[in-house]
C-alpha cells in the first residue's frame, strides 16, 4: 500500500484487516451471525427462533437482529488492540512507535528510527494514528 492510500483508510474494517494482514500476520476473523440487541449473544441461523434464547430463559422477549458480519480485533478503535499491535516485538523493537496528545485534540504517532519522520501520523483518535503509523513503518522497510 503507498502512504496516500494507508492515510486514507478510516478506523473500521479495511484499516483492521491491514493491521491483521500487514503485520500481526494472519487474516481478520469474520464471522456473519445475528446479534442480540439486548444482551449481545450470537447465533448463525434462526431456524429454531427468531428470539434471543439467552433473553428468552430470563423471560424476555427479545427479536434477533439481521445477520451482521462481525470481528472481535479492532486495533483501529480499540486502544486494547492497538496497545496489543504496538507491542508486538517486531514493532516494539523495531520502530519504537511513540504516541502523544496535542494541545489541539489530536494524536501524534511516530517511530522514533532513523528516517521515522516519513511514517509520523496525526489522527483524531489514538488508536488510528498507532494502526498508521504502524502500516506506513512496515510499509517504508
Amino acid at each position: 500500500m503507498t502512504r496516500d492510500q494507508i492515510l486514507a483508510l478510516e478506523p473500521g474494517r479495511k484499516l483492521d484487516g491491514a493491521i491483521v494482514h500487514n503485520v500481526m500476520d494472519s487474516k481478520l476473523y469474520v464471522r456473519d451471525v445475528h446479534v442480540c440487541p439486548s444482551c449481545g449473544w450470537e447465533t448463525e441461523d434462526l431456524e429454531t427462533s427468531s428470539r434471543c434464547q439467552a433473553c428468552w430463559a430470563n423471560d424476555e422477549r427479545v427479536s434477533m437482529g439481521d445477520k451482521e458480519s462481525i470481528y472481535d480485533f479492532k486495533p483501529s478503535t480499540d486502544m486494547t488492540a492497538a496497545f496489543e499491535v504496538l507491542s508486538k516485538p517486531e514493532i516494539m523493537d523495531r520502530f519504537q512507535i511513540g504516541v502523544y496528545p496535542t494541545s489541539f485534540g489530536m494524536w501524534i504517532a511516530r517511530p522514533f528510527m532513523p528516517g521515522g519522520m516519513d511514517c509520523t501520523v496525526q489522527e483524531k483518535t489514538a488508536a488510528e494514528a498507532i494502526c498508521k503509523s504502524v502500516l506506513l513503518a512496515v510499509a517504508c522497510e
